[in-house]
Formats: structure tokens, C-alpha cells, sequence
């Protein structure tokens, strides 16, 4: 079935699963041909590549028994794909990083081990991060190590395209004094690693803005030297700081929010230039957010009392061509309600947690910090539970930002879309209606396949699928 609205197309795919009875299913990528799913049932995995017309092309079952393993990443390549997959079982003393690569034709390659630290001291788990370059001449791999009280273990090492290793470094952060949490891996153009850093102070208080601050480190691949870039401030918290390659301008941008009360409310947005040779902080601008805007968002009384926005949480950055971003955020937070029940004249009193997903907020900003405008999604779901099914998608093609989510009615669901073009203009547009599809998106599982396409994990009328949404180019 396709449904033509507004310049895009929608095509839905039922899923097939490999196995029979309870399974999981996880759309990793896709290319022309069709798109690749991670299914499981207990210790039996496959990767099976699909059509866009639903017809099984191929499937690898994995040589993998083990249940503490768990897929990172799956690359796409001209003749077939490559899967990373970690490791990590107490009960075997084995933690490590392997990988598989299946070809389009033929059969899997033995797991070939990339990765491997035999003896396990703690019973958390370390984490990986597999960077592909874009162009898909190599890879970089982070082990991200916590193990130790003392420091913050970082390995580093650097791989051609056939996973030859070329070299490695070893980062110890010290926590003595200072705690670190690695936000964000990424390349820079030259693929050189850049790892972004969120670093906290222990020896100031609280109230000092200059006990939170970010870390930009990059490190060479062809040479493994070291580059630093700080961003702090000793007037103002910054809040939830995202970076952004801007490809056209060859910087990095980093946006987020700011506050002049603490680390956790919002009084305006932050945006900051990072140049790349070298490695320098080059500008920062701030801007408050206007009060029409803080009153739409929390009231006018509150707006009136200069107190600032709290529980929105970034969801997406955006970068402009022209050096400025979007900022994309959602307001996301927590209630509960307590219900008394009476059980032979004792009172059993019931606490349930509601969690929210409320209005979208988006920012233009200008690479000066100014506002260029900003605009207020309507969006109300909550659900007793975490679930797939809430918050929204976020997908930027060439004129317009494009925000999809659910919109739970009485019976049955439909799924909106609101479109911003540059000038900050919105048109809303029921995608899915609940007369004819009644179904309902996985936001958290949507995978970017294409500059303006996309795949949609969902459910129609109860049953497994996949939504194909491509744009046409305006």
C-alpha cells in the first residue's frame, strides 16, 4: 500500500520473522536494495536483508549462542556489511569486541576478534564505540573503560577498511578531582577521532558555573597527538551541549542551552564555533529567551517571576548552512498519583509514575547566538510505563525539519507530522489516520536510510511492520 501526502511518500511492509514464536527485531541500515533487521529468539540470531516489496533477499544466521551478547554497530558496503557485536559475560570471564562480515553473496565469515580483555574485576559493563568514516575507508574504535576508581580508561585505535589494526593509544583521565562522562564520538573531516566530554569539578561547590564544563579531545590518527579544546564559563551553567560537524564551513558547533541559576533549568540557548586547525574555541554567543516565548511554555505568572524553564532535553541538532542550528528539544519529565485501596478496613495505598512527553521546542539559532525564531510543537503523550512508542522523530532534509510522532485518540491512533521550512513557518499534516491505518510508530527504532528517506519500525492493526517515508526534493 502508498499513500501520497504532501510531497512525500509512505509505503508499508509487513515484517517477516525468521523464527517462530516470541522474537526481536531491530531495523540496523539500509541501501538501495532493501534494508537489513537484527532478529533473536533466545540464543538464535539473523541478520536478514529485505526488499522494499518485502521479499527475503538473504539470511546469515550468527554463530552466536552466548545471551550476553549484544550488537553495536552494522556498516553497509558495496559487496555486503560488516557487524560489530560486544561481549560480556562474568560467568566466562570474557569481555571483548568481535565482528562478522556478510557478504551480499556467499556465506558469513568466522567472528574475528577485535577486542579482548579475558578477566573481568567488576560486574559493570564497559562500553564500545565503533566509528565508520563516511567514506568508509576505515574505522575507529573507543573502549570506554570504568572500572577503575582511580581514572577513566580510554583505548583508542585506528583501522583500515579491511579491519587491519594501524594504531592505538591509551587515554587514562584522572578522578581524583575530576569525574568525567564521554557525551559524544565522532570524526572530524579528515578522520581524525574527536571524543566530546562532559567534565565536573569536585573541588568547587555547586553554585559555581565553572564547576561544569565540556572537553573537546581530538586525536590524530596518522600521528596519535593529543588536542584539547575547552568549553566553560564563570557566569553561566551550560546545559546539555551537543556537538555538530558543519561539513560546509569545516568547524564544529556546539548547542545547547544555558542557564544563571544551576546545571538542570534553562534560561536561553548557547551556540559556540569550534575551528579544527587547530583545534581552538573560537566563538560564543548566548541569547534569553524572549518572555511571549517563556510564557507561552510555562505561564504568565511564572514568566513574570523570572524563573526559568525547566525539564527540556535536546533531542536534536541541526546545523545551517550558514554557520547558525536548529535546536531541537522536548519536555519530558515525571509524575505520580497515589491511589488508596481498602483491604478489610486497612488502607493499601498504590504510587504510580506517569512520564511525560510533551510540547517540541525549536530554536533557529544564528552563528552570532541570536535567535532567528523559534516555534512551539503541540504534543501531549504519557504512558505509566517507558515506551517505544513516545517522544518523536526528527528528520532534516534540504528545506525543511521534519517532526513525526504518535497522536493517541479514544480508540485508535494517528501519526502527525509537522514541517518547518527555513523561515521557521509550520504546516501540520496527519500522516497515518486512524479511520483507515490505526497505527502507531517506534520512534526510539526509526533509522535515517538516505537524505530524504527513512524507515519506520510500527504497528497497523496489531500486526509488525515497516514504513518507508521518503520526501520528494522541493
Amino acid at each position: 500500500m502508498s499513500v501520497e501526502t504532501m510531497s512525500q511518500s509512505l509505503v508499508w511492509s509487513p515484517l517477516t520473522s525468521t523464527f517462530k514464536g516470541s522474537f526481536q527485531a531491530k531495523v540496523l541500515a539500509a541501501d538501495k536494495q532493501g534494508y537489513y533487521v537484527y532478529q533473536s529468539s533466545g540464543r538464535e540470531r539473523t541478520i536478514d536483508k529485505f526488499s522494499y516489496n518485502n521479499n527475503l533477499i538473504y539470511s546469515h544466521k550468527l554463530p552466536l549462542d552466548d545471551r550476553s551478547i549484544d550488537i553495536e554497530e552494522l556498516v553497509v558496503e558495496k559487496n555486503g556489511v560488516t557487524a560489530f557485536f560486544s561481549i560480556y559475560s562474568p560467568s566466562l570471564k570474557k569481555h571483548g569486541l568481535f565482528y562478522i562480515y556478510l557478504p551480499h553473496q556467499g556465506e558469513a565469515t568466522t567472528p574475528a576478534t577485535l577486542y579482548d580483555q579475558p578477566l573481568i574485576n567488576s560486574s559493570a559493563r564497559s562500553r564500545f564505540k565503533v566509528v565508520p568514516r563516511l567514506d568508509l575507508s576505515g574505522y575507529s574504535l573507543l573502549h570506554i573503560n570504568e572500572n577503575n576508581a582511580e581514572s577513566l580508561g580510554l583505548d583508542v585505535r585506528f583501522y583500515d577498511a579491511a579491519l587491519n589494526a594501524e594504531l592505538r593509544t591509551n587515554l587514562f583521565l584522572p578522578l581524583e578531582k575530576t569525574r568525567y562522562e564521554v557525551r559524544e564520538v565522532m570524526h572530524d573531516p579528515n578522520h581524525n577521532l574527536l571524543l566530546w566530554l562532559y567534565v565536573t569539578d569536585k573541588d568547587k561547590r555547586n553554585s559555581d558555573p565553572s564547576k561544569f564544563y565540556y572537553k573537546m579531545v581530538r586525536v590524530n590518527r596518522n600521528t596519535l597527538e593529543l588536542e584539547e579544546a575547552n568549553l566553560r564559563d564563570s557566569v553561566y551553567f551550560l546545559n546539555a551541549v551537543q556537538p555538530a560537524l558543519d561539513e560546509l564551513n569545516q568547524k564544529i558547533k556546539l548547542v545547547g542551552f544555558f542557564s544563571e541559576k544551576d546545571r538542570t533549568t534553562i534560561a536561553g540557548s548557547v551556540i559556540a564555533t569550534v575551528s579544527l586547525e587547530p583545534l581552538q574555541l573560537d566563538t560564543i554567543g548566548l541569547a534569553r529567551f524572549d518572555m511571549e516565548f517563556k510564557t507561552k511554555l510555562m505561564g504568565y505568572k511564572n514568566a513574570n517571576k523570572n524563573k526559568e524553564l525547566a525539564d527540556y532535553y535536546i533531542k536534536d541538532v541541526v546545523v545551517r548552512s550558514d554557520g547558525g542550528a536548529l535546536l531541537v528539544a522536548e519536555s519530558n519529565y515525571q509524575t505520580t498519583q497515589t491511589y488508596v485501596q481498602y483491604s478489610q478496613g486497612f488502607p493499601i495505598y498504590r504510587e504510580i509514575i506517569y512520564y511525560h512527553y510533551d510540547e517540541i521546542v525549536v530554536v533557529s539559532v544564528n552563528s552570532d547566538g541570536t535567535v532567528d525564531w523559534r516555534q512551539i510543537i503541540p504534543k501531549a503523550q504519557v504512558s505509566t510505563q517507558l515506551s517505544p512508542y513516545n517522544s518523536f522523530i526528527s528528520l532534516a532534509t534540504e528545506k525543511h525539519l521534519n517532526l513525526i510522532f504518535n497522536e493517541e485518540g479514544r480508540s485508535k491512533n494517528a501519526v502527525v507530522m509537522y514541517r518547518i521550512n527555513t523561515q521557521g513557518d509550520v504546516v501540520p499534516r496527519i500522516i497515518l489516520s486512524p479511520e483507515t491505518d490505526d497505527a502507531a510508530i517506534l520512534q526510539s527504532d526509526a533509522a535515517v536510510v538516505g537524505p530524504n528517506a527513512m524507515l519506520i519500525p510500527a504497528s497497523k492493526r496489531k500486526k509488525k511492520g515497516l514504513f518507508r517515508l521518503t520526501f520528494e526534493t522541493l
